[in-house]
């Protein structure tokens, strides 16, 4: 056939160059010579197979990219070299133990000495989380060869050195390169020939992509189906083949007019003004970011982390995961076509409603679209103080700046890109004590006016439609790894100091002091049965276990005895809704009184003897075991508990003064969707007020008898620092 001569030519060229290198990262990260071998033949294949796409390229990165496809899933074994000594071994031992991404990294750097930003492109990863991860490799590096050289130079050569020898190069001859060459073309014109499609040309017909074939209602579907399954990048950045485009998404980006960059002596107003003109200094942005949440003032233990990506195209368009930064994505977001689609597959939710709000609100995260839209939050209320400080984020300069609010706290200090106005990192501090760092946010990896989503999220949604098979996620991905882009900002840990002798803890301010390890943080069950230890003025009064703090509702009862508490959901973890009690004399004694029930709100009677609470059953209706939704009374002294009055829905539970009567905002059963504002006798169960209420948009009105309650209501449940505080006499 003609092709068949060019196309053992352009193959021969190829092998020559790159078959050594490719067989030997295959044989780093498989550590075998057979799956090597096989690995690097799949990779010539498939570039033969469609060298029609590839001639044209005058890179070669799509050459390594369909090796590692090759390498990806197969099992993975250490290499059995020869002996060495003990360091040496501890060393190599450590290599041949990594995941196999980590593996190629390090393959990519001390074998064939690629530069950081070159593997990035390959992993599809921002280049700072790619340094973060090579900073990792040399501490344990250093570690296992007790190399005690200060040069980083000279740790480089011995492990250069050391890997080069456990992972060798395996070379094909002239005669061997061209007679794989023929092989791998003949091959490719026979299956060619079979499909009816010119050798080396990709079957047009064999594979698209799904937002071409299906449409909208398609990538939808699959986005609610497959929200835990898609790519979930360090931080994507190479754009897919020309013309391959959510609907709707725009053609070829003009960039956005370039601004006077800020400066270290930059003023105020220009601060100001440069962040009320952010949106406008780009069209589309890719953005990764890292937040490490410490947790409220009462708190001591490990951050939480999570992760955020977005891809946001204004004025109309984005695609958002949201989760933990050591697991998969939990959380969706697509804005497209005046639609929103939300969906959660931890929890199996998925929403989808009408879309046509600001802007800003094309990013669905709070502290993400703090970020992306800095206007939105730091552009209105307080005022940006210059500190007359910059530094670089993920490798563009930014000035740093802080947020004071209307009382003349600071809540936040922001680095701000100096080009955009974007704030690539910010700090949160607790309002009560201004030095407490509470939560970090940071970019680890950041592209503004791109004309396409990343290449790998869209392959993610590959399909397969000659065969009409069911949609199923493929493409590169990358499973998830703590690569983390900030040191953790431990709080100090209290010691096992006790009480002295009469000591009253009902009086005191509380500390819960959790593990500090990160995976106890990122737990995401039995988030309300964490072992902990419980101090009051410092003093230590027990362990047990208690909630988690990001997912915490709490509250404390008057007389400061006692604590209820159980967990929500914060999007990355099963909720734990059963009510919890204990005594501070007892902490480790917890009680569970409404067994069954997964319970929205409560709330301590004035005497904290009893505690009112809004439950659900757990069970389904038809179950004979199910309990009613409802309002419930328990007595805290017998653990006695009783249906008051059943309810659809009820929240911000507030007892009267002298404990006759609670007001809440519920739903009646007859009439689930208004919600109203009800005061229920407690002895009787009775409803005493019964009005429609809004608690987004209304207040009370005049004729309500809560009015002059010395409480504020609605009430939301408090957390942590709730059940911390000392009671007010």
């Amino acid at each position: 056939m003609p092709d068949e001569l060019e196309l053992v030519d352009w193959l021969e060229a190829q092998l020559r160059q790159h078959y050594a290198a490719l067989r030997r990262l295959a044989l780093a990260v498989l550590g075998d010579e057979r799956l090597a071998e096989a690995a690097a033949r799949q990779a010539f294949a498939r570039a033969a197979a469609n060298a029609g796409q590839y001639r044209g390229r005058s890179d070669s990165l799509w050459l390594y990219e369909l090796g590692w496809k090759a390498m990806r899933g197969q099992p993975t074994r250490p290499v059995a070299g020869p002996a060495q000594p003990a360091q040496e071994t501890a060393l190599l031992r450590w290599a041949d133990g990594l995941p196999a991404e980590e593996r190629l990294l390090l393959a990519l750097r001390y074998l064939l000495d690629w530069p950081p930003e070159q593997a990035a492109r390959l992993l599809h990863a921002g280049q700072g989380a790619v340094q973060a991860q090579l900073g990792v490799f040399r501490r344990e590096m250093r570690r296992s060869l007790a190399f005690s050289d200060p040069a980083d130079d000279a740790l480089e050569r011995q492990v250069a050195s050391l890997l080069q020898a456990h992972w060798p190069v395996v070379a094909l001859d002239d005669a061997e390169v061209h007679a794989l060459a023929q092989e791998l073309a003949g091959q490719t014109q026979a299956a060619a020939t079979a499909a009816g499609t010119p050798a080396g040309q990709p079957a047009a017909t064999r594979r698209w992509f799904l937002v071409a074939a299906l449409g909208l209602g398609a990538v939808v579907c699959l986005l609610a189906a497959t929200a835990g399954l898609l790519a979930w990048q360090l931080a994507p950045q190479a754009a897919p083949t020309a013309g391959v485009l959510l609907p709707g998404m725009p053609t070829p980006v003009t960039p956005a007019p370039r601004l006077q960059p800020l400066t270290a002596r930059s003023s105020a107003d220009e601060i100001q003004q440069r962040v009320q003109k952010s949106a406008s200094a780009w069209h589309t942005l890719w953005i990764d970011v890292q937040t490490y949440d410490y947790g409220p003032a009462s708190y001591r233990g490990a951050p939480r982390v999570y992760r955020a990506q977005a891809w946001v195209s204004q004025p109309e368009q984005s695609l958002e995961f949201t989760g933990l930064l050591s697991r998969r994505p939990s959380q969706s977001a697509l804005v497209l076509d005046g639609r929103k689609f939300v969906t959660n597959a931890v929890l199996g939710e998925a929403q989808a409603a009408e879309w046509n709000g600001p802007v800003e609100t094309l990013v669905d995260a709070e502290r993400l679209r703090a970020m992306v839209f800095p206007a939105a939050v730091w552009g209105q209320q307080g005022r940006l103080e210059p500190t007359g400080l910059a530094e670089e984020v993920v490798g563009r300069p930014a000035v740093i700046v802080d947020w004071i609010d209307e009382s003349g706290t600071r809540p936040a200090r922001l680095w701000l890109d100096a080009a955009t106005g974007l704030a690539l990192r910010w700090q949160e501090f607790d309002p009560a004590y201004p030095d407490l760092l509470t939560a970090e946010s940071i970019a680890v990896g950041v592209t503004y006016d791109e004309n396409h989503p990343p290449g790998q999220l869209l392959n993610g949604l590959e399909l397969d439609v000659s065969s009409l098979a069911p949609p199923q996620p493929g493409g590169q991905t990358l499973p998830p790894a703590p690569n983390f882009a900030l040191p953790i900002a431990e709080r100090q840990r209290l010691p096992a100091e006790a009480p002295p002798p009469g000591f009253d803890p009902a009086l005191a301010r509380l500390d819960f002091q959790f593990s500090p390890e990160l995976q106890a943080a990122g737990a995401v069950s039995q988030t309300a049965q964490a072992p902990y230890e419980l101090f009051a003025d410092g003093y230590r009064l027990g362990s047990g276990r208690f909630g988690l703090p990001w997912m915490l509702r709490c509250t404390r009862s008057p007389d400061g005895q006692r604590l209820a508490f159980n967990t929500f959901s914060d999007g990355t973890a099963l909720p734990d809704g059963e009510l919890r009690w204990f005594n501070l004399s007892e902490p480790q004694r917890v009680y569970q009184p409404l067994p069954g029930l997964a319970v929205v709100d409560f709330a301590f009677a004035p005497g904290s003897r009893q505690l009112a609470a809004f439950g659900r059953a757990a069970a389904q209706p038809a179950s004979a075991n199910a309990e009613t939704d409802g309002l419930y009374l328990v007595e805290l002294g017998t653990g006695e508990r009783r249906l008051l009055l059943p309810l659809a829905a009820g929240e911000s539970l507030v007892w009267s003064p002298d404990g006759e009567y609670l007001a809440l905002v519920g739903a009646l059963p007859d009439d689930q969707q208004t919600s109203r504002l009800l005061l229920v006798h407690m002895r009787t169960g009775q409803i005493a007020y019964n009005e429609p209420f809004d608690p987004q948009t209304d207040l009370p009105p005049e004729a309500w008898p809560g009015r002059d309650w010395p409480v504020s209501f609605p009430r939301p449940m408090g957390g942590m620092d709730a059940c911390a505080a000392a009671p007010q006499p």
